[in-house]
């Protein structure tokens, strides 16, 4: 096969809730996460959209985190953009804005710079530097509530907004 896009990985312990829309949904009736199936490669520009479908409170995290991660990712995950504030090397800031149910979120990961950039509705929020381990690491979200449902978009299909000059979707 050609053109293989990233998915959420569905064989990962507590990934029970990634149930429908191809691999690329997650939520459901516990606390629940997913990570990609593709690792960002040595180098390269890469983009992805998460769409909060459904979401009232308490914590969703939408971010990247090391392919192997467990299901702790607070403690594992790379840098991660949740509701008022993004982590990164598990230091955090409380500097964003909240988001709230039908907003999309942006994911923008430069390997080579090791940036993660994150925007709301197109909107750039943070730019994070100095992120580590980029390489051993794919997209994730982490869901602390039952009510919450996330779809990802890994460039299967056009982008809700036009991703930043010179990145790309994860396939292979």
């Amino acid at each position: 096969p050609t053109n293989n896009w990233c998915t959420l990985n569905t064989l990962l312990p507590d990934s029970l809730n990634v149930t429908s829309n191809g691999s690329l949904r997650i939520g459901g009736t516990q606390n629940n996460y997913a990570v990609g199936t593709i690792a960002f490669p040595s180098s390269g520009k890469y983009y992805a959209e998460a769409t909060l479908t459904t979401y009232s409170s308490g914590q969703v995290q939408i971010g990247i985190c090391p392919t192997g991660a467990a299901s702790n990712l607070g403690n594992d995950a790379t840098a991660y953009f949740q509701t008022g504030s993004t982590t990164k090397n598990n230091a955090s800031s409380t500097s964003l804005t909240s988001y709230t149910q039908g907003d999309v979120i942006g994911i923008a990961v430069d390997v080579d710079n090791s940036t993660v950039q994150f925007y709301k509705n197109n909107t750039a929020q943070t730019a994070l530097t100095d992120v580590l381990r980029i390489t051993e690491s794919s997209f994730f979200s982490y869901l602390s509530i039952s009510s919450s449902v996330v779809n990802f978009n890994f460039g299967q299909r056009a982008f809700a907004y036009t991703p930043p000059a010179g990145f790309l979707a994860l396939n292979a």
